[in-house]
């Protein structure tokens, strides 16, 4: 494995032999290149300013679309982003992960839920999953309960955003699905042992839910 670190030391971008390319935060994985189905090969920054992975048999199977604009750089940065830099300045491209990954059962307000990952209930039995096929799900004893019908997308994060709306992104950062939950600054999701999940306005009272407690 081949990996370039942020200053810090705490970000981390590799290629796997998995044939992926991972960017890992505090050793969370919070992005990924989605080419796992691929035998590995290399990755190139381009002439072109092109960010592009090639398998082994020197075909492109992902890139960061950023041609056009020659001299460019990657660069792995301490607030858990990786951006591509036009030559004059300016992003060209970024991977949009500075937001802190959510844990437990709580996605704060500026946190995040990242592809691959979930939140678990105090009592272990409801989940939420933000899949690798770009679907946001609710699950309770392996059974779907609820999801917000954006599978077949490259999936990017389930943001908690600061206006307290509740965004799936994908790769690109083009939303793909929210709460429409925003003018309440400050919100959190919670995952209840209710089987319900709830995004609650700061001053309480619940803003939105996926109404599953009369699921189970």
């Amino acid at each position: 494995m081949q990996a370039l670190y942020s200053p810090n030391g705490r970000c981390a971008l590799a290629y796997q032999n998995d044939g992926n390319l991972w960017f890992y935060r505090d050793n969370v994985a919070v992005w990924f290149s989605g080419t796992g189905h691929q035998s590995p090969g290399r990755v190139a920054m381009q002439p072109d300013g092109n960010l592009v992975v090639y398998n082994a048999g020197n075909h492109p199977v992902w890139s960061a679309r950023t041609d056009g604009n020659p001299g460019s750089h990657l660069a792995v940065q301490d607030d858990g982003n990786v951006v591509i830099y036009r030559p004059g300045g300016g992003a060209a491209w970024a991977s949009y992960t500075n937001a802190r990954p959510a844990s437990g059962d709580t996605i704060g307000s500026d946190e995040a839920l990242y592809p691959g990952h979930e939140l678990v209930s105090q009592d272990g039995r409801t989940m939420l999953t933000f899949q690798v096929d770009g679907n946001v799900v609710v699950y309770r004893g392996g059974r779907a309960l609820w999801s917000s019908r954006t599978d077949r997308h490259e999936p990017g994060r389930l943001a908690m955003q600061h206006d307290g709306n509740l965004v799936a992104y994908d790769k690109w950062n083009t939303p793909l699905w929210s709460s429409r939950t925003d003018r309440n600054p400050g919100s959190r999701l919670v995952v209840q042992n209710d089987g319900n999940v709830v995004v609650y306005r700061p001053v309480g009272g619940a803003a939105w839910a996926t109404n599953t407690v009369a699921h189970f």
